[in-house]
């Protein structure tokens, strides 16, 4: 077991807390495992200068952009997790974002109108609450409360949405998970409909957030979009869009 395991575990347990990807956390948890075991110091006394070493001794293969992922790696070990300043005005090897163009609400909405009846509740759940695909495939009949306080688990939907959940349950004969799908039949289908229907692939992650910066951030409301999307903070939420070059804040 390495010296490190309880830092590499406090590392993972934010990221899990801050709804990270999966591939994200993997790759944090390599870069950061790696540094670590390279330096081979006590935390307490690993010093700026180490990462900068680091950095030009180890990325030289890499390109720029891969050595900046190196970097928001142990910037967030370091600033997020531990509390350290150690990374704080690393400059060289920050990344020249390529903007990541998101969903806009018009296009969700063809794409919604597009598929079945089963995928389109799918994406509308996802636009009202801002369920992951786990979420999607655990949702039970019982979480559903009818009526004008419509509501899936602790949140509140319009009663249009629960009234379309209610028919198709009904139609279906359906009394125990709604949607009997697993999470890759629902990455293949968004897959191929995004495809299909808007000419590029979208994930649902992507869909997530392109409906949190059209329906929270762009309105002004931050910390709905933080609700919605399950961080932690609002410092999350703009380093996300940020690292996506769509910074919408002024510091």
């Amino acid at each position: 077991m390495s010296k490190y395991f309880l830092d590499l575990l406090t590392l993972k347990t934010e990221m899990n807390y801050r709804g990270y990807s999966e591939a994200t956390k993997k790759s944090y948890t390599q870069i950061v495992g790696n540094f670590l075991e390279v330096t081979d110091k006590e935390i307490i006394d690993i010093t700026k200068e180490d990462v900068v070493r680091y950095l030009d001794e180890n990325m030289k293969l890499l390109k720029k952009n891969s050595r900046a992922v190196h970097l928001n790696a142990l910037e967030f070990f370091f600033e997020e997790v531990l509390g350290l300043d150690i990374t704080v005005s690393i400059k060289n090897y920050k990344r020249e974002f390529l903007e990541k163009t998101f969903m806009t609400l018009e296009q969700f909405n063809i794409l919604s109108n597009s598929v079945t009846e089963k995928e389109r509740l799918i994406y509308e759940i996802i636009k009202e609450t801002g369920f992951k695909i786990k979420d999607i495939v655990n949702l039970k009949v019982e979480d559903i409360v009818y009526g004008d306080k419509s509501y899936i688990g602790i949140h509140k939907v319009s009663k249009e949405l629960s009234r379309d959940i209610q028919k198709y349950c009904d139609k279906e004969m359906i009394d125990g998970k709604i949607f009997n799908v697993c999470e890759y039949s629902i990455r293949r289908w968004n897959k191929k409909a995004t495809e299909k229907y808007l000419g590029a692939e979208y994930q649902i992650n992507d869909i997530r957030h392109a409906l949190a910066l059209e329906l929270y951030v762009k309105r002004g409301d931050e910390e709905g979009a933080v609700r919605y999307l399950g961080l932690k903070t609002v410092e999350a939420l703009r380093q996300y869009y940020n690292r996506t070059g769509n910074k919408y804040y002024k510091k």
